[in-house]
């Protein structure tokens, strides 16, 4: 279907676009949205290790202020060594997924960094781990493994002051194809990241990342083998449901329910209702037997067309039975034109339908990330 990436590219001295990225749910690296931290994870394996007690009382001042605060230089090898612990949780609808402590030691970064305060390439060694078999920790932000994305997040990097920023911080990222010039990986800037943050106190650093996401079409989709996609060109003709309205960035989705009492022809459509909240809408219909049989995505053209795509419909014949049909926003952003949510209305022929749950979301997931570290 179609693909969306929030992206920002800081100004940075790379031969590759340095750009902070976001995933559907907008709760990866790099988002740009606001995400609730309130359901934080609690590593309480390891809350007695004083690491806790260490990120949670600011750090202190070990020496070389004065070095430490002019970071205005490109040769970050006047710091040599890097020593840290991260805690790394995370939980999906409070059940433990991850639980781990993470051993860190860095070595001064001899390439190029551009104003950066400190550079080091990175060794991470897991100390604990008292997670599930379905732990899959981010090598981004733990310096553990190979990056989805191909690169090595090899690299911690960390500007005092940078492009209009304090407190910005960044995995980089080395690929094979061009060793000499890291990708970096933005995750931490005040003002700019609400989900994460890093602070450099003398010779000392402190960081945490909360992130907290639900795919609620993990769940609510069962593809079976048996699904079609919609070849349907125009919206429905019938009767048209109350408007409702979903989140953009795909987190909750709306459900309804509708019985066909014998085989015959059933049509459906989702189309916008105003310009100022529409948005690239699409839906699945499950079946009596919970298997989705059908997946309908820009077949029409809205009434008031969002930025990007169109409008979903779908006509054919159904057997008897009770089904379900699922109304979300598209991937990344649902195109939304303005503000957080799209309104829409349902229009259905040939069965009655009825809203059976509202903003339905899927199992959430929260990631706790806290480090801390010192370097001279």
């Amino acid at each position: 279907m179609k693909f969306g990436v929030v992206a920002l590219v800081l100004p940075f001295l790379c031969s590759v676009a340095c750009v902070p990225t976001g995933s559907e749910n907008g709760s990866r690296k790099g988002s740009l949205s606001s995400v609730d931290s309130g359901d934080s994870a609690t590593d309480t394996s390891v809350s007695d290790s004083g690491v806790d007690s260490g990120l949670d009382s600011g750090g202190t001042e070990t020496g070389g202020d004065s070095a430490a605060d002019s970071g205005t230089g490109s040769d970050s090898g006047r710091y040599t060594d890097f020593s840290g612990t991260l805690i790394y949780a995370e939980t999906t609808d409070g059940a433990v997924v991850c639980d781990m402590r993470i051993d860190l030691a860095g070595a001064s970064y001899a390439g190029d960094c551009q104003d950066c305060t400190f550079a080091f390439e990175m060794r991470a060694e897991v100390a604990y781990d008292g997670g599930g078999s379905g732990c899959v920790v981010d090598p981004e932000l733990s310096w553990l493994g190979v990056s989805p994305r191909g690169g090595d997040p090899e690299l911690f990097v960390f500007w005092d002051a940078y492009a209009g920023y304090s407190n910005v911080a960044a995995t980089g990222m080395i690929y094979s194809a061009n060793p000499l010039f890291p990708v970096f990986e933005f995750w931490a800037a005040d003002g700019l990241y609400m989900d994460s943050s890093a602070i450099r106190t003398g010779n000392e650093v402190q960081w945490q990342i909360e992130r907290r996401s639900s795919n609620p079409r993990v769940t609510l989709t069962n593809d079976c083998g048996g699904r079609t996609e919609s070849t349907s060109t125009s919206s429905a003709v019938g009767t048209q449901l109350v408007s409702d309205d979903l989140v953009c960035n795909g987190s909750a989705i709306d459900l309804y329910q509708f019985d066909v009492s014998a085989t015959g022809e059933v049509s459906i459509s989702v189309d916008t209702v105003d310009a100022e909240t529409t948005f690239d809408p699409i839906f699945w219909i499950n079946g009596p037997d919970g298997c989705t049989t059908v997946y309908a995505d820009d077949n029409f053209d809205c009434a008031y067309p969002p930025p990007s795509w169109s409008c979903p419909s779908w006509r054919g014949t159904l057997a008897p039975g009770r089904y379900e049909l699922a109304v979300a926003a598209s991937v990344s952003n649902g195109h939304c034109v303005d503000g957080p949510d799209g309104r829409y209305a349902v229009t259905i022929a040939g069965a009655t339908a009825r809203l059976s749950q509202d903003d339905a979301e899927g199992p959430v997931t929260t990631l706790a990330v806290r480090g801390f570290g010192a370097f001279d």
